[in-house]
């Protein structure tokens, strides 16, 4: 599967291919002043009751350089998952390393996730109402800039017109919008989104296509 999504800050290539059930890879790279601005890879197993993915950001393995992130998460019971991440940045002359650790509990209907670590703290909340609403409350704090944020998101599926508008609005009030669009005759999926902070007076617009 291929995306390509074109924004007001530049141009995004994003690919997705499954080898087998278990293993797949993601490739993402974002164009910006004529320049790749970020590029990344992740490559993910799926196993009976684990998982585990590594993630490379602006990475090089020839020139040590960039954000490597490695994850691995056990399920311990049918509705608990436990799991922790490593992150080892290395480049500008300067190297850091941080651990974090999480859980998952998951029924039919919502989920929990948290996370702690040296980094900051991750809590969510998802909540499915129905086959067609759902919707979500997100709260982050980076321990770094002593910051936090608290985001409240939803999603809708409209199946008549194959589509789905996905919402959400957050304590530094910026308000984001997605809409994709399905078309039954042809193998693609096209994306329009737009994100305001009302806080900065910023807005920034794009449109996306999903092949396959």
């Amino acid at each position: 599967k291929a995306v390509v999504s074109t924004q007001s800050t530049g141009v995004q290539f994003q690919g997705i291919h499954s080898f087998t059930k278990e293993i797949q890879a993601k490739a993402v790279i974002h164009a910006s002043d004529k320049t790749f601005s970020m590029y990344q890879g992740d490559i993910g197993y799926k196993g009976d009751d684990f998982s585990m993915q590594l993630t490379g950001v602006n990475a090089s393995v020839i020139n040590p350089q960039g954000i490597w992130v490695g994850h691995y998460m056990q399920r311990v019971t049918k509705t608990l998952s436990l799991g922790g991440e490593l992150m080892f940045q290395h480049g500008m002359g300067a190297r850091n390393a941080a651990l974090t650790l999480g859980g998952r509990y998951r029924n039919n209907n919502s989920e929990f996730v948290v996370k702690a670590g040296e980094q900051g703290t991750h809590l969510c909340y998802y909540h499915k109402g129905n086959e067609q609403v759902a919707c979500g409350v997100e709260f982050e704090y980076v321990k770094q800039i002593g910051e936090s944020v608290t985001t409240f998101g939803y999603s809708v599926d409209l199946p008549k017109g194959m589509s789905q508008f996905k919402g959400s609005i957050d304590s530094d009030w910026s308000v984001t919008g997605v809409l994709e669009k399905r078309f039954e005759a042809l193998p693609f999926c096209f994306t329009l989104s737009g994100l305001l902070n009302h806080k900065k007076n910023q807005a920034k617009f794009g449109i996306g296509f999903t092949i396959g």
